[in-house]
């Protein structure tokens, strides 16, 4: 799998959406994965971009978080855009993802209740990695 930038034609912002169900906030920034084949199965969107700040991250697509891409889009969102770090939401039900950004080096950061609904369920799980646990966690000698 391989990360690409998003054309003209916002082929990745209509695949995030329709993940989601609903269209990513504006602004954002956004980059597919495409398979082998070229084909689009996943994508990562970034959005409420402050410079130097914080930019929170999107990411849809199962089996699609592979070290390679992860290390592209830490390196983008901190050499690139110049962040101090990223932020991440998740269903407090997606279990899936609650395993996976800890692995990234994410730190639970706290709960944002009733973030997605009125459900327990549907609270925000927030995860955070600063630019120094990145460089930590993915830096090249780090692998």
């Amino acid at each position: 799998m391989r990360l690409v930038a998003d054309d003209a034609n916002g082929i990745v912002l209509d695949f995030i959406a329709s993940y989601l169900g609903k269209p990513l906030p504006e602004p954002n920034i956004r980059f597919g994965i495409v398979d082998r084949h070229m084909v689009l199965v996943g994508a990562v969107g970034f959005t409420n971009f402050y410079r130097g700040g914080n930019i929170e991250l999107t990411w849809v697509g199962p089996g699609t978080t592979r070290p390679a891409i992860i290390r592209e889009i830490i390196s983008y969102a901190f050499d690139t855009c110049g962040c101090s770090r990223i932020s991440a939401k998740t269903r407090r039900g997606n279990t899936i993802a609650r395993k996976i950004l800890p692995k990234a080096g994410f730190r639970f950061e706290g709960t944002q209740r009733r973030y997605f609904g009125p459900e327990r369920a549907d609270d925000a799980l927030c995860f955070v990695i600063t630019y120094e646990e990145a460089l930590n966690r993915w830096s090249a000698k780090h692998g």
